[in-house]
């Protein structure tokens, strides 16, 4: 079975946490993605239940997350928006915060792996909405 390999930085501010050298046995992006999830879910689960932290870096407070699989170009959190945004998330611990950064680490490793992060949205294709409230 072929192994991917990749590495994963969290960046929040000027604080980088870079987790290098990950190897994955597969290729398929539905196990990648989720076995990169699965663990950062489980490390963030251990870390609340435990009360560890890490120096400079908070799950709580907005953070990006840079992917790099196999020397395929890197995708962050903005390119699932075609880079036309400066996008970061929180990760709570909840079901709720761990699913949609559950499809947020598959859609980034989606991106990486087929090179769509260029084809996300073009200006055309957003809409300004009025939110209610």
């Amino acid at each position: 079975m072929k192994t991917t390999k990749l590495n994963i930085e969290f960046v929040q501010g000027t604080n980088r946490l870079n987790v290098s050298n990950v190897e994955i046995e597969s290729v398929k992006i539905n196990e990648i993605s989720g076995t990169i999830a699965n663990r950062i879910l489980t490390a963030r689960a251990n870390m609340k239940r435990y009360g560890m932290k890490v120096q400079g870096f908070s799950f709580n407070k907005k953070f990006d997350i840079i992917l790099s699989i196999d020397g395929c170009e890197a995708v962050n959190i903005s390119d699932l928006f075609g880079g036309l945004f400066d996008a970061k998330i929180t990760l709570q611990a909840n079901a709720k915060s761990y699913e949609r950064f559950a499809n947020i680490i598959h859609d980034m490793t989606f991106n990486a792996l087929t090179s769509e992060n260029r084809n996300i949205v073009s200006i055309g294709e957003l809409q300004a909405q009025k939110l209610i409230g």
